[in-house]
């Protein structure tokens, strides 16, 4: 069960398990958009985690499909950290 920040409703969602590569990459996108104020850009983040540019774009598109980053205002070359399932499910029953 996880307590929804917002509502305070409890949901029985399970998150889907990040693999640790998944979680350096997340937290590397994290990280840029907070210290910069911009998108991370594929280049930024595969120099920061020691990969190739082609593993970071396969790995972000898996982390986009689950909703655990986006690209923000349709931008094609920045990504930034999505709201939690929970946030978004939450926000569709309340309204």
């Amino acid at each position: 069960m996880i307590r929804c920040p917002n509502c305070g409703a409890y949901l029985d969602i399970q998150k889907p398990t990040l693999t640790w590569r998944q979680q350096q990459i997340r937290r590397q996108v994290r990280d840029l958009v907070r210290d910069t104020g911009q998108p991370a850009r594929t280049v930024e983040i595969a120099d920061m985690v020691g990969v190739s540019k082609r593993t970071v774009q396969y790995e972000l598109a898996l982390l986009e499909s689950i909703h655990e980053i986006h690209r923000p205002n349709g931008a094609k070359s920045g990504w930034a950290i999505e709201e939690t399932p929970v946030i978004t499910l939450a926000r569709e029953l309340v309204s």
